[in-house]
């Protein structure tokens, strides 16, 4: 199986490999003080490091599990959670390990930020989506949707990465709800200017991680488990329809947001 990987796999990466480490040696020889910033490109961070250039890892997305034989041996991982932090120190990743920064909310309002996905795959997405939206409308919530950034791609690369963003609007079909332009900023910048009690979205998204950090109420509409991820999604949100009650409670007072917060925390 080994000889075969390397028969499939060595031969089209051995040229791209040598191409990628002579660009960055000549790079290197050029501009000595050069860094390289990476969102885990494996192939390109082994080239630039064996090279003798600083590199540095900023994690884009959560985490998957990794092998340590595989990882680069970046100077600098960043990652979203304290989570993916312990995860890559019990695998004796050797790099310094920071999580991104971020400031807790110092108040919220009556908002909900729904951070919906780029298509539409799963009936039950929709209707997890629809009936959550009800909810919060009932308890005289404002309702913000923030489509996927690629939403917004262009058509040459829409046609490119076959990408066929989900029309929000016109699916949910539902009044009084404000619509956030994509390029406004990532999930950070939107709950810092909105000021919301809580997200909405599902598994795999690093505003889940973001909204805990920053003292909010994540929510999960999707009930795939993801887990090649090693955030702990199904310990660190509330779940719909599972956690209806709970959620409702929340809502009418009935149950402390601080206490929930803290046991999700």
């Amino acid at each position: 199986e080994v000889v075969l990987l390397i028969l499939k796999k060595g031969v089209s990466n051995v040229s791209i490999f040598s191409y990628l480490k002579s660009f960055f040696k000549e790079f290197n020889n050029r501009s000595s003080d050069c860094t390289v910033y990476t969102d885990a490109g494996t192939l390109q961070s082994h080239a630039s490091i064996s090279a003798g250039i600083k590199t540095i890892c900023a994690y884009h997305g959560l985490i998957g599990k990794n092998n340590l034989n595989a990882l680069p041996e970046y100077d600098s991982i960043y990652v979203f959670s304290e989570d993916e932090k312990e995860y890559l120190l019990n695998l004796g990743v050797r790099s310094k390990i920071h999580t991104y920064p971020v400031t807790r909310l110092d108040s919220m309002k009556n908002v909900v930020i729904f951070f919906l996905p780029l298509d539409v795959n799963a009936l039950d997405l929709m209707s997890g989506i629809e009936e959550t939206i009800k909810l919060f409308k009932s308890f005289s919530y404002e309702i913000y949707i923030k489509q996927h950034p690629l939403a917004n791609s262009t058509e040459k690369l829409k046609k490119e990465y076959k990408i066929t963003p989900a029309n929000w609007k016109e699916l949910l079909n539902i009044h009084k709800v404000n619509y956030l332009n994509t390029s406004g900023g990532g999930a950070s910048t939107f709950i810092n200017k909105l000021k919301p009690s809580f997200i909405v979205s599902r598994w795999g998204s690093t505003v889940f991680a973001e909204a805990l950090n920053m003292g909010i109420i994540p929510i999960s509409i999707s009930q795939s488990d993801n887990k090649h991820i090693i955030y702990p999604f199904h310990k660190k949100s509330l779940s719909w329809p599972k956690d209806k009650d709970i959620i409702t409670n929340i809502l009418s007072d009935k149950e402390s947001y601080n206490d929930i917060m803290n046991a999700l925390k």
